[in-house]
């Protein structure tokens, strides 16, 4: 029996083999207005997904205080990146960028707004930008590309087209 346990388990768990990597750009900011993070999975072939997480927009400043912090600020775990849908593609020996959810502004923005004092900075496509550059050359050589999203992460996907360059 824990023959059968063991070998069960050996084939439904897939270590995620995952790291938080920091953006680059002094530009790509957390609304926060820290240094914005995402999270790689390295798979084992030349397949790669960039997998942009959604959760809405702050379109004014009542919207934007009563965002989650975890909207706010970068992730500080790989953890967060680790979805259904990431560990699906992973199983399947993809490379995944899971892009966090922190600039409450579709993914596109390159402003910053005064709320209650503070400078809030609406760089969401800094932070796109900054992946695409690191990210680049992997992409242009991929014999699988995959862009996904959902939510805001999805209308990212039409509102950063024009950095795919292949």
């Amino acid at each position: 029996m824990l023959k059968i346990l063991s070998l069960l388990f050996l084939l439904f768990y897939f270590p995620l083999n995952a790291k938080l990597i920091e953006t680059k750009s002094p530009k790509a900011l957390c609304s926060n207005g820290e240094q914005a993070t995402f999270t790689f999975f390295e798979g084992k072939s030349n397949n790669w997904l960039m997998y942009i997480q959604g959760g809405g927009v702050a379109a004014n400043e009542d919207q934007y205080r009563s965002r989650n912090d975890g909207l706010k600020s970068p992730a500080v775990s790989s953890d967060r990146g680790k979805t259904h849908m990431v560990e699906d593609f992973v199983q399947n020996d993809f490379n995944v960028l899971f892009v966090p959810y922190c600039s409450n502004d579709i993914h596109q923005g390159t402003h910053t707004h005064i709320i209650d004092g503070k400078e809030v900075y609406y760089h969401g496509r800094y932070i796109i930008e900054d992946i695409f550059e690191q990210f680049d050359n992997k992409f242009a050589n991929a014999d699988k590309l995959v862009f996904a999203g959902y939510s805001a992460g999805s209308l990212a996907l039409g509102l950063n087209v024009d950095l795919i360059k292949i």
